[in-house]
């Protein structure tokens, strides 16, 4: 709400609207006043409640831990092996950072380096669950927004289909005694 600019707007049906601009977006709440004194209300006590306060830092090292241990009740057997490895690989590029020291460098030092040592596919699979990670980070009110939630999860290039051959296909077909080419392809 920090980065919010708010704007109060008549229009012709007499009834202010406060309208909230965030990030490009515009989003338009009646105040159901019709006097701009009565609309104005409402804005002042939004924009004067208490401020949060910071969120103390914790270490990465210790939101992943917890985050396992949530894991472990939510996601099968094999997503889980993935949260584990991405965790132990990500603390191998940062063991010393707070989680609120994550960054977008972070995102980018990951992909660099794992990169190196796994499939595209792989990879993917890593940078949704570190993705998945920091939002439940949000979720759970330790960040204020994901510093992942704008990066861009690596794609696998795509693998031309296989085909069989010729020989291929009769070496299949040839062994189903009971079958023929002409079967095949002459079904109606």
């Amino acid at each position: 709400m920090a980065n919010d600019k708010l704007y109060l707007f008549r229009r012709s049906n007499g009834v202010w609207y406060v309208i909230r601009e965030r990030g490009g977006h515009l989003k338009w709440k009646s105040t159901r006043c019709r006097t701009k004194s009565e609309a104005l209300r409402p804005l002042r006590e939004q924009t004067s409640r208490t401020i949060p306060a910071e969120i103390p830092p914790k270490p990465l090292k210790e939101f992943l831990s917890e985050f396992l241990k949530f894991a472990m009740s939510v996601y099968r057997k094999k997503t889980l092996e993935v949260h584990k490895r991405t965790s132990a690989h990500l603390l191998g590029i940062c063991p010393s950072i707070s989680l609120q020291g994550v960054t977008g460098k972070v995102w980018d030092d990951y992909a660099m380096k794992r990169s190196v040592h796994v499939s595209d596919a792989s990879l993917a699979m890593e940078q949704q669950a570190l993705k998945s990670m920091m939002s439940r980070a949000v979720t759970r009110g330790l960040l204020p927004v994901s510093p992942f939630a704008k990066s861009k999860v690596a794609k696998p290039p795509e693998r031309p289909p296989k085909y069989f051959t010729r020989e291929e296909f009769d070496r299949l077909v040839s062994s189903y005694p009971r079958m023929s080419i002409h079967s095949i392809f002459n079904r109606q």
